[in-house]
C-alpha cells in the first residue's frame, strides 16, 4: 500500500522528535563522526515482495568502526538505527568492524540535524534533504517524468559532489 504525502511528513516529524534530546555538543560530535567516519548516500533500492517489483531511493548514513565503545555510545542517541559487525577474514590481524545505518526518515531527519555542524559531508547532507523536500511526489507510488527529472538532477550534483572528493562512501548503487 503507498504511504500518503501525510503519512509520509507524519513519519519525518516523528524522526525528527527522536533527535531533539541531542545536546549541541553531540550533535556536532556526531557530525564529526560521519565527517571523518561515515557516508552519506542516496540509493537505489529494488526489492521484490509478493511477486512484485518495487522501486524506491532512500537516503541512508553509515558509520564504520572496530570501535565498540563507539557505537556504545551512539545506539542510544540514533533510534532506529541499526549496527552490524563482521569479521575481516582475508586479514587476521583485523578487528571485528561495526557498520551503523540509519536510512530512510530517519536518516534525512539526521541530516537536516547535522548540516550546521558537518564540513566535509554537508554538500551531501544538503542534497539528500532537498531529494525529498524539495519534490512534488508521494512515497509508494509512481513517479512523474518532471520528478524523475527533478531527480537525475540532483543525482548529477551528487555524483558531482562525490568526484571533487578523495575520500569515497561506501559502495552501493546511486540512484538512476
Amino acid at each position: 500500500m503507498p504511504l500518503s504525502s501525510e503519512r509520509w511528513k507524519a513519519r519525518l516529524n516523528l524522526a525528527r522528535e527522536s533527535f531533539l534530546h541531542l545536546s549541541s555538543e553531540e550533535v556536532a560530535y556526531i557530525a564529526g563522526i560521519i565527517d571523518g567516519e561515515g557516508s552519506i548516500g542516496i540509493y537505489d533500492i529494488t526489492t521484490n515482495k509478493k511477486g512484485k517489483r518495487w522501486h524506491s531511493v532512500l537516503v541512508r548514513i553509515t558509520i564504520a568502526n572496530t570501535c565498540k565503545d563507539l557505537f556504545e555510545w551512539l545506539i542510544p542517541r540514533l533510534p532506529g538505527c541499526r549496527v552490524y559487525w563482521q569479521a575481516q577474514t582475508r586479514k587476521p590481524n583485523h578487528r571485528m568492524c561495526g557498520r551503523l545505518t540509519l536510512d530512510g526518515t530517519k536518516g534525512i531527519a539526521l541530516c537536516e540535524r547535522l548540516i550546521p555542524y558537518l564540513n566535509i559531508k554537508r554538500k551531501q547532507a544538503e542534497i539528500a534533504v532537498r531529494f525529498y523536500s524539495e519534490g512534488n511526489w508521494t512515497p509508494g507510488t509512481r513517479v512523474s517524468k518532471e520528478e524523475w527529472g527533478r531527480r537525475e538532477a540532483l543525482r548529477q550534483e551528487f555524483a558531482e559532489v562525490m568526484s571533487k572528493r578523495t575520500d569515497r562512501p561506501l559502495a552501493g548503487r546511486m540512484i538512476h
